[in-house]
């Protein structure tokens, strides 16, 4: 009951401090590799969003270097007359590679040049018929701007935002912002166009989600005086026939205006060199311009209207993107593959390692309470063991100091009782001053002796006292020869005792014991053979272990303290050899003792030339 209790109290254990614990380490584990996509998605999106980030800044720089050399280089004109206009544009246009066609405006928006009068080129003539309407003022065009810059006051409400970046920053994130911004816009007749990308588009997202979201430029209809009212110089963008055309223009010294369309292919080439030199196998790193489409000629079986990242460059390039594709859009998935993988390979172990170490500690507690347990018995044990042959002594000395029995027989039969149980309690004695000894200290005084006349002398010291508790003792010697040994005596014969005693414990009706000894190869073999209860296969392999006993109740009957088979062990490895137990065959029990022949005479052989059957009677 005790044990069932002690059994139930460690399960409970194992399961609180083991179990449970492990349990929620492969719940999380689990849910972490669940994650995983997502986590590899959203590291790689702030990883390419940055660099998106980076390259439209780039863009961004190049434009104001752009805008810089065209001011530096303008014919500025210190007369506002239209006389000698021609060869100071034309030089303009020839000293850099920027310009496209020149053209100059007086203070009241009159075009003088291109002159339409003179003979034009097909690109003047082009020129005038796209933006002769806009620049005279007669037509008002989209001019686009920042909703940041436009609505710093209003976002500024939330508090926090030192720049138009952090302005922007919080339009992209704050949904609740964000709708009021764009609700005033269109109060104000500004129109919001939707961007020509889907970024950051998860492998989750629903198709609602992959709507385009609107754009953080928008745009009101503006003409160019209204344009150029309190700016000295800038950039107007164009969209003509769906392709974006750029307009630079400056306030001339002498008043009037002097400016140039952009050449495309030169502008664009200048913004291309901004791009990696050398391809990543990793991401797509691109400018898309207005009509979402790549800058430079890279793959086109992919759709690049959904980048991975994308960021838009500023308000005189509506439309175009910084973006960021993956180069394989199956690498989250492999990658979160991979990490899934290896986390649940370190979820396994450690739930294993765990669940051993857990098993291993319980396990070990268990053997100390059983230890314990064991220890408590063993002490109950011996002081029984020590109670009763002492009580045997005093019982029959009283009687012979009192004269009680006169009859000369049986006092000698008390006196035999009494020296039998001295000897009992004598090797009970050197069984427990054995065990407690040190490993270290155990000395042996070793001598050359037959291990044949060793045995017999023991056997001979015990037969009475054997025979008198109705036991047949047998003896055989399988060999003519001796056993030469180099043993200590006192302690092979303390070896033999033990298990005759073990064999006494446990025979019941059958009480036959026998003892033989034979010559194995370079062994000398001592089996001790009885015809009691048995031993179990489960108990077969702990029977040496210290304080173990098959049945160690007090009830039992079986008198003993657990150590007559660990002291025999000890003992018989300290000599070379070992000792090993098998069933006999037809019932009981066999303890086999090896010990190393003495060298010299290994190698000899007995007359019965090797092992005979260890459950054979001599």
């Amino acid at each position: 009951m005790m044990r069932e209790k002690r059994a139930l109290r460690l399960g409970i254990v194992f399961i609180m401090a083991v179990i449970l614990p492990s349990v929620a380490l492969v719940v999380i584990g689990v849910r972490s590799i669940g994650r995983e996509e997502a986590y590899v998605e959203k590291s790689l999106e702030a990883t390419l969003q940055a660099e998106a980030d980076r390259l439209a800044a780039q863009v961004v720089g190049e434009l104001d270097s752009v805008l810089r050399e065209l001011r530096g280089s303008a014919p500025l004109f210190a007369e506002p007359g239209d006389g000698g206009l021609q060869a100071p544009l034309e030089a303009w246009k020839r000293e850099t590679p920027l310009v496209e066609v020149p053209f100059r405006l007086s203070p009241d928006f009159v075009i003088l040049w291109p002159d339409p009068a003179s003979e034009l080129s097909e690109s003047e003539r082009l020129f005038l018929d796209q933006n002769r309407e806009f620049l005279t003022g007669g037509m008002a065009v989209p001019f686009y701007q920042n909703i940041a810059e436009l609505y710093t006051q209003e976002i500024l409400r939330g508090g926090g935002i030192q720049s138009t970046q952090q302005a922007a920053q919080v339009i992209a994130t704050d949904e609740a912002v964000r709708e009021r911004i764009y609700a005033e816009v269109q109060e104000k007749g500004r129109m919001t166009l939707p961007r020509n990308v889907v970024p950051n588009q998860s492998a989750q997202m629903s198709p609602s989600e992959a709507e385009p979201p609107p754009s953080l430029f928008v745009s009101e209809p503006l003409r160019f005086p209204e344009i150029t009212l309190d700016e000295p110089y800038g950039i107007v963008p164009r969209l003509i026939q769906d392709e974006l055309h750029l307009l630079f223009w400056i306030k001339a010294e002498a008043g009037g205006f002097t400016g140039c369309s952009i050449e495309r292919s030169v502008f664009r080439s200048r913004i291309a060199t901004l791009l990696p030199a050398v391809p990543s196998t990793v991401r797509i790193l691109t400018v898309l311009d207005e009509s979402g489409r790549p800058l430079v000629g890279v793959r086109q079986d992919r759709d690049w209207s959904r980048p991975f990242a994308a960021q838009e460059i500023s308000e005189i390039l509506p439309g175009w993107e910084g973006a960021a594709f993956l180069a394989d859009p199956n690498v989250i998935a492999g990658r979160a593959a991979r990490t899934r993988s290896i986390v649940a390979t370190l979820v396994g172990i450690l739930f294993v390692a765990i669940l051993a170490g857990g098993f291993v500690v319980i396990r070990g507690v268990r053997e100390e309470i059983a230890l314990a347990a064991k220890k408590t018995t063993f002490v109950a044990n011996v002081s029984h063991e020590l109670k009763t042959p002492l009580t045997s002594i005093r019982m029959f000395a009283e009687m012979l100091r009192d004269g009680r029995q006169a009859d000369p027989a049986k006092r000698q039969s008390y006196l035999d009782i009494m020296v039998s149980e001295s000897e009992r309690l004598s090797r009970l004695i050197d069984n427990v001053l054995d065990f407690s000894r040190p490993e270290k200290a155990r000395t042996y005084s070793k001598a050359e002796l037959d291990l044949d006349e060793l045995v017999d002398d023991t056997l001979q010291g015990i037969r009475a006292s054997l025979e008198r508790d109705g036991f047949a003792l047998s003896r055989a010697v399988r060999t003519a020869a001796g056993l030469p040994v180099s043993v200590d005596a006192e302690a092979v014969k303390q070896v033999l005792l033990n298990l005759i005693s073990n064999a006494v414990k446990y025979s019941a009706e059958r009480r036959d014991i026998g003892v033989e000894t034979v010559r194995d190869g370079d062994s000398a073999v001592v089996r001790v053979l009885d015809r009691g209860i048995g031993i179990a296969p489960r108990d077969a392999r702990r029977i040496f272990r210290e304080f173990y006993r098959v049945d160690d109740a007090l009830a039992s009957g079986r008198q003993g303290a657990g150590l007559g088979l660990t002291i025999a062990s000890r003992i018989a490895q300290d000599h070379g050899g070992a000792i090993a137990y098998s069933p006999r065959e037809g019932g009981g029990s066999c303890f086999e003792v090896r010990l190393p022949l003495q060298e010299g005479e290994a190698s000899q052989e007995g007359e019965d030339g090797g092992r005979e059957n260890p459950g054979g009677r001599g």
